[in-house]
């Protein structure tokens, strides 16, 4: 993490910068490597050292990306399933246990090849696939809550679904 905050002071070069004269350079430790370039080079002359610590900040940004959608949703999912419990429960469940009994990376192969190819399509994809971990983290912990004295007494004030749901329920929940 700190490689990709820290990118343009640690890396020796532009990524994006081509060095016509050192076209693929082996690394310093083979023969014909150059210390300038302790990774070496690609076909048009770009240190491969640079390019990774830079490369570091796309992981970083679809990593976190990837987590935020994941986890917005699913507790969102979550929420819902365990705070009207029921049928909705049960539909919301069972997509989830669906999503679940697939592989991981065979699921989301799948589903960016549904959506299309490019870098949203692949951070959508992976979200979904993590998404019931959330939900199902949530919704236990919304069941457990939801019998609670102090969401009852908030319900007979008048408070309503969604104000039990984001304003009560929801923030005692946040721990799991």
């Amino acid at each position: 993490m700190l490689t990709a905050i820290f990118a343009p002071l640690l890396a020796p070069h532009d990524p994006t910068q081509q060095f016509r004269d050192a076209l693929l350079v082996p690394p310093v430790w083979q023969e014909g490597g150059r210390a300038g370039f302790l990774l070496g080079t690609d076909a048009v002359g770009r240190d491969m050292l640079s390019r990774l610590i830079y490369g570091s900040q796309y992981s970083l940004f679809i990593g976190i990306v990837v987590v935020a959608i994941a986890l917005t949703g699913g507790v969102i999912i979550g929420l819902v399933a365990g705070f009207f419990g029921g049928w909705v429960d049960t539909v919301i469940m069972r997509v989830m246990d669906v999503i679940l009994a697939f592989p991981s990376l065979l699921l989301a192969l799948v589903l960016v090849a549904v959506l299309g190819p490019g870098l949203t399509n692949a951070m959508i994809a992976i979200a979904i696939v993590y998404q019931p971990h959330f939900a199902r983290l949530t919704r236990a912990a919304v069941m457990g809550e939801k019998e609670r004295e102090y969401v009852s007494a908030a319900r007979v004030a008048g408070a309503g679904n969604l104000r039990l749901m984001f304003k009560t329920i929801l923030p005692n929940c946040l721990a799991p």
